[in-house]
């Protein structure tokens, strides 16, 4: 992924961090400090996206601000979407990789969890799972 495409998504999610954190009439500060943050440094480079934003991070932002991660991540409700293939269509390519390098990370890190999505996805119809799989193989980079 190119360097450009990357600071253009951390751009556009901290653009919307600033937008949500705005609107919930908090300042850096305030936001920092109910993260835990000393200074406001932290939240000054993720809005300028010069800074990554990790996923617990970004779980915490939204706890504060009282948003989803689909507002700050997408910028708005998502659940209206029926189908997913959608709401991949409406990611920019640079914002599609970082999702895949985002979940990967994530599934990476989980142990319980994983169980429970099992569970999950042994739920789904047949027709469901294809077109799951279908996605995700767009997703995903082949070498």
């Amino acid at each position: 992924m190119e360097e450009e495409d990357i600071y253009r998504a951390r751009a556009a999610i901290g653009s919307r961090l600033r937008q949500y954190r705005n609107e919930a009439g908090l300042t850096q500060i305030n936001l920092s400090e109910a993260l835990g943050h000393r200074s406001s440094q932290r939240v000054n480079q993720i809005e300028l996206g010069r800074a990554r934003l990790y996923a617990d991070e970004l779980a915490a932002i939204c706890r504060v601000l009282r948003c989803s991660v689909t507002d700050i991540v997408y910028g708005g409700p998502l659940a209206e979407e029926t189908d997913f293939q959608k709401l991949i269509d409406r990611l920019e390519p640079s914002t599609r990789k970082l999702l895949v390098r985002a979940l990967h990370s994530v599934i990476q890190e989980m142990d319980a969890p994983c169980a429970n999505l099992q569970r999950k996805l042994h739920q789904l119809s047949e027709e469901q799972l294809v077109q799951i799989d279908s996605i995700v193989s767009t997703m995903i980079p082949h070498p």
